[in-house]
């Protein structure tokens, strides 16, 4: 059932938004629900308020910039495979960590997909670049198991028990 307000919507969406932008448990229920703008639903408005009683819960998680951590970049990336079901395209997340502290984050739905995509073929400078800095150790790239893989709180909708042991850490 569409929603009778649409605008009311948007403008609740709109303000999560800004509030993402200094909370990343956030990140990935404001992405999902920032996609039905157009033509908001009754179900999509209640997930919204949801979010809203989330942040009323928990007022006081902020972004905390520690002083007793190194001062060095740790980097997280995931992506879930196809997970849209009307697209079929993939949705892919960062997090970036100065020491502790995080000071950079992103929810983002690929473009194309990359099986299917003609370019997949070819390698891109951006990929030369990445494999040269692994070479030269600038970045250690490594396997994370999902169970403890922080990007994962930006690409996917988790239980309580898991949403709070990504959200506070």
């Amino acid at each position: 059932m569409a929603l009778a307000d649409g605008e009311k919507y948007r403008r609740l969406i709109g303000r999560l938004k800004y509030l993402a932008v200094t909370r990343p448990d956030l990140a990935y229920s404001v992405h999902i629900l920032s996609q039905f703008m157009q033509e908001p639903k009754e179900e999509h408005w209640e997930a919204a308020l949801r979010v809203v009683r989330y942040l009323k819960k928990c007022p006081g998680q902020r972004i905390l910039l520690r002083s007793d951590s190194e001062l060095q970049l740790e980097g997280w990336c995931d992506s879930d495979w196809a997970s849209c079901p009307l697209t079929r395209r993939s949705l892919t997340g960062w997090f970036v960590l100065l020491g502790l502290s995080p000071i950079s984050w992103k929810t983002k739905k690929q473009h194309t997909n990359p099986v299917f995509h003609e370019r997949a073929k070819h390698i891109e400078a951006d990929c030369h670049f990445i494999r040269d800095t692994i070479k030269e150790g600038i970045i250690c790239p490594s396997y994370v198991s999902t169970k403890v893989q922080l990007a994962d709180i930006v690409t996917k909708a988790f239980g309580k028990a898991q949403f709070e042991f990504f959200s506070t850490r």
